[in-house]
This record gives C-alpha cells, sequence and structure tokens, in this order.
C-alpha cells in the first residue's frame, strides 16, 4: 500500500514538523502551502511520527530521543573573600 504523511510546517514537534494525517496515495487531497505529503510506510500513524527536515526523514516520537533542557546557574562569585 502506497501511503502519504501530511506535514504541518506550522507545528513544530522535536526539531521538525508534525505529522498531521496519514492517508492512502489515492485518498490525499490539495493542501495549504504550509503543508505538504510525503511518502511514508504503512506504520506511520498520526502524531505518534514527525518529519525531521535535516534527513527528510518521517521518524516516531516515541523512538526519539528527546534532550531536557537545562538551565544553568552561574557561579556566584564572593569578589570581597575571593583569595581568603
Amino acid at each position: 500500500m502506497n501511503m502519504k504523511a501530511l506535514i504541518s510546517t506550522t507545528e513544530q514537534v522535536l526539531t521538525g514538523y508534525r505529522v498531521a494525517q496519514v492517508a492512502q496515495d489515492g485518498e490525499i487531497f490539495p493542501v495549504a502551502d504550509t503543508m505538504f505529503w510525503i511518502g511514508c510506510t504503512d506504520d506511520t500513524v498520526a502524531d505518534q511520527f514527525w518529519f525531521d527536515p535535516q534527513d527528510s526523514q518521517i521518524k516516531s516520537i516515541a523512538q526519539s530521543e528527546i534532550v531536557p533542557v537545562v538551565e544553568i546557574q552561574p557561579e556566584i562569585i564572593d569578589l570581597q573573600n575571593e583569595g581568603q
């Protein structure tokens, strides 16, 4: 079965874009300029996969490495007591 994924470039997921819908090749329809269809595997599921523009691949959200955002706290330096 030839499947297509509808990619929404206005909805960011990880470092790419949301897979908004999946349909058989014969069931696709015209979309807005901010969206596009791309071929995908039969196991692709909307909202569980994302499109990575770096390598033009569709990837599983569950299997993607999610890097937590860590806020770095600057070290407090006591200039009056430095070197004592």
